[in-house]
């Protein structure tokens, strides 16, 4: 059986984390969040679910850096 397919969710959570850090470009943000999880810049090997939970991850700690400054 393959992954679940989340492609909505994962759009969500790209653009709530684009919001949060518009200098990055998509590619860039897709890149931090799968390295995040794989230690590499292959975001083809990971699933919809641990793709979305990075880019959540990532726009909390933006959020958090941002409210200190």
């Amino acid at each position: 059986m393959s992954p679940k397919r989340l492609p909505e969710q994962v759009m969500e959570a790209l653009l709530n984390f684009l919001a949060e850090e518009p200098d990055l470009r998509v590619g860039q943000a897709i890149a931090i969040a799968a390295s995040r999880l794989t230690g590499q810049c292959d975001p083809f090997s990971i699933e919809d679910e641990k793709m979305i939970k990075a880019l959540q991850e990532l726009t909390m700690e933006y959020r958090a850096r941002r409210a200190t400054r």
